[in-house]
């Protein structure tokens, strides 16, 4: 069982894991796990990271921003920075087994993870069809207009209103002209001036009338917030596969985007609806095409204070004693800082806290079920009903 490391645990999270980790560990004791508290394992540097709490990230990133979109995290977490290098040659086989593998960003001075401004609005911009070497234009338009419809909007009236007051007429509407000429504002900070040869000549815009796009951060207080997580690709179909460990953000963590979006084409709080459903409907990070970095809103059926995940048990549990789907009784044992629950089985002392969660309507001592969502090297669970 792994340990917090005391004189880590308040550490700067980008520094322990991008510098301290990969200073060489003390060795492990596998017969005798009292002896590893206290003790600068590669394990407990990495439950130290899981153990750490969220703090209130209001006060390192929140700005003046006019337009705000608050969404949130879902199963099974979100990735952030796995282009960056994390591997290390260990001398121990236990600790090249434990390591890390990919990346993680966060950022340096406060060393909390977030979404860079840039990333954010990379992944705005991947929706638009303004890429030179862009596939799916007509995809990507009809796209766009069909989103802006369902905001009770008529993208062709905007487009020729626009236009208008630019001076510029006899300009046609299509869904493809009017996506370009959105991205071109928005991700560009261009605007119109003529046509020529049936194109819109473009120039650039004062600063003052260009749209920023913030770093957005992690806001959900005083719970665990971060997990380890696998890919387990096959270099080989008639070899074992090869599993590598990363580091990812929980689901149920409230995320707070930030924008200073400007009216041109668009009003800002148009914008703002507009990007609300990119993000719905894009996700953020990496892995987002299984699953990863997919949001909700919480003010839209969100899961903000039901079917929370747990954390993360780290444990050798054994596959046979537990499958995917079993439901298993869990007493709460604490509601100090969040529902501390006790799985009740004998290889599993450590205590568990629900994540995401109230505790309104929770009481100690009080019987709930869990559902078993994954057993490999850790158990994973999640919220599953009140027991009667």
């Amino acid at each position: 069982m792994p340990h917090v490391i005391t004189s880590l645990e308040n550490a700067n999270l980008g520094w322990l894991f991008y510098k301290k980790y990969f200073l060489e560990p003390e060795p492990c004791n596998k017969k005798n796990d009292a002896e590893n508290e206290g003790k600068d394992t590669l394990a407990n540097r990495n439950h130290t990271i899981f153990n750490r709490k969220l703090e209130n990230g209001d006060q390192f990133f929140k700005l003046n921003a006019l337009h705000n979109i608050p969404l949130q995290t879902t199963y099974p977490g979100l990735l952030i920075g796995s282009g960056y290098t994390h591997e290390f040659d260990f001398h121990e086989e236990e600790d090249k087994k434990e390591a890390f593998k990919i990346g993680f960003f966060f950022d340096h001075i406060t060393g909390l993870p977030c979404i860079p401004g840039h990333s954010v609005k990379g992944v705005l911009r991947s929706a638009f069809p303004n890429h030179e070497k862009e596939k799916y234009v007509k995809e990507k338009s009809e796209l766009l207009v069909e989103l802006f419809k369902n905001m009770g909007l008529d993208p062709q009236q905007k487009f020729d209103a626009y236009l208008r007051g630019k001076n510029i007429n006899n300009y046609q509407y299509e869904p493809i002209k009017f996506a370009q000429l959105l991205g071109e504002i928005i991700f560009e900070g261009n605007e119109p001036t003529r046509i020529k040869d049936n194109n819109l000549q473009f120039e650039s815009m004062a600063l003052v009338h260009k749209d920023i796009f913030y770093d957005a951060y992690f806001n959900s207080k005083g719970i665990p917030f971060l997990a380890e997580d696998y890919i387990t690709h096959h270099e080989n179909p008639f070899k074992n596969p090869n599993p590598v460990k990363f580091l990812k953000v929980l689901p149920y963590i409230d995320i707070q985007f930030q924008f200073h979006l400007k009216d041109n084409l668009l009003t800002g709080d148009e914008k703002e609806k507009l990007f609300r459903s990119i993000l719905l409907l894009l996700g953020v990070g990496a892995k987002t095409n299984v699953g990863y970095g997919r949001l909700i809103d919480p003010q839209d059926g969100g899961l903000k204070n039901t079917a929370p995940i747990i954390e993360q048990i780290n444990i050798g549990i054994k596959k046979e004693k537990l499958q995917v789907d079993d439901v298993l009784d869990a007493k709460i044992v604490s509601l100090t800082s969040g529902i501390q629950i006790d799985l009740c089985i004998k290889d599993i002392p450590f205590k568990p806290v629900l994540t995401g969660i109230s505790t309104a309507g929770f009481l100690k001592d009080q019987i709930i079920q869990v559902k078993v969502t994954r057993v490999e090297k850790r158990l994973e669970v999640v919220y599953h009903s009140t027991k009667n």
